[in-house]
């Protein structure tokens, strides 16, 4: 896709995407950003900064620096910094204009399910990140997982661009394994799925293996040991096998 292309593209997502966000973050003020309705009257904006800042002072946030000095690059690594629903969502409106940014991390922030729908929202239709880093990200909230999981999967579906997925350290358990097993058998361009260190157990497993067995064609997904990894209880031979599959190149 070229850059003008990918300009109009942009501002079509601003316009549909936009009022989804603002749809899904509440209808009273302080979530109301408005915008759907102030991003078409805006300049195409491929950082994402000015949307990142507008959208933080509708929200009565501060902006963080690092987020606008790392929308300008290739890496957004926001590790460990207890982000919020609105930081959430002021990040992922600057996803919807951001051509720059393919690499986003969010490894050790406790997600809300409602933060995971306005970043799927915006990943559904970015064009330019290919890897997505959410290791430790709703450990601790089954109900949260479940939610990271289906959204994923969906959006998986809606975006041929992210190419990496690491799904490592969050508690996932054999409910989950469904929503992994829909992403192995549909997803074509997605090659490294990491799902180390969960909590699959044989029947997740299963799921797991047979998802990968229906779509051989990916290059790597790399749920290492994800059916058990240190336990001696007929698991671990599972775990080794789906670690296994990273080598398939």
């Amino acid at each position: 896709m070229d850059k003008d292309s990918a300009g109009v593209q942009g501002i079509r997502v601003k316009q549909r995407q936009g009022k989804k966000l603002t749809t899904l973050a509440g209808s009273d003020d302080e979530y109301d950003t408005d915008v759907d309705d102030e991003k078409v009257e805006t300049p195409f904006d491929p950082c994402g900064r000015r949307t990142y800042s507008r959208t933080c002072r509708k929200l009565r946030i501060v902006p963080k620096s690092f987020i606008l000095e790392a929308l300008g690059g290739a890496v957004v690594d926001v590790r460990r910094h207890g982000l919020g629903d609105k930081d959430v969502l002021a990040l992922s409106t600057a996803l919807l204009d951001n051509t720059t940014v393919s690499t986003l991390s969010l490894v050790e922030n406790p997600l809300t399910e409602k933060s995971f729908h306005f970043l799927f929202l915006a990943l559904a239709e970015n064009l330019y990140v290919t890897k997505l880093v959410l290791r430790s990200t709703c450990s601790t909230d089954d109900a949260c997982a479940s939610t990271c999981a289906q959204l994923l999967s969906e959006t998986l579906v809606e975006n041929s661009t992210i190419q990496l997925v690491d799904m490592s350290e969050n508690g996932l358990k054999d409910m989950h394994a469904v929503y992994f097993a829909s992403i192995l058998q549909n997803c074509k361009t997605l090659t490294h799925l990491n799902l180390s260190h969960n909590n699959f157990g044989d029947a997740g497993a299963q799921l797991l293996a047979s998802g990968v067995g229906q779509y051989e064609s990916h290059t790597a997904h790399n749920t290492n040991a994800a059916a058990g990894e240190g336990k001696d209880d007929g698991r671990m031979s599972r775990g080794k096998k789906l670690g296994c599959i990273a080598a398939n190149e």
